[in-house]
């Protein structure tokens, strides 16, 4: 769906991030990038759970719970407009 693929174009590289976070080379912007990512997550779910392609079923059960981190970053950082940045 169109839904589907605008949200997926806010997911961005988490596989570039999730990297740069396990190496310690992160900046404030992958954090924040994580964050968007995970905001986006139940919404990207609910819209595969509609879909009527079971490997993409399959796919939505693979996906783990980042609720914990996802509320974590909400809170750590502040990704306003302003150039000043909370983490």
């Amino acid at each position: 769906s169109t839904q589907l693929m605008q949200l997926l174009r806010h997911v961005g590289d988490l596989e570039r991030v999730v990297g740069r976070i396990a190496i310690q080379r992160a900046h404030v912007r992958d954090y924040v990038q994580l964050k968007r990512s995970l905001n986006a997550l139940p919404e990207i779910k609910r819209l595969i759970e509609q879909c009527s392609v079971s490997l993409l079923a399959t796919f939505v059960d693979m996906l783990g719970d980042f609720s914990a981190l996802q509320e974590f970053l909400v809170h750590a950082l502040y990704d306003g407009d302003e150039r000043d940045w909370i983490i």
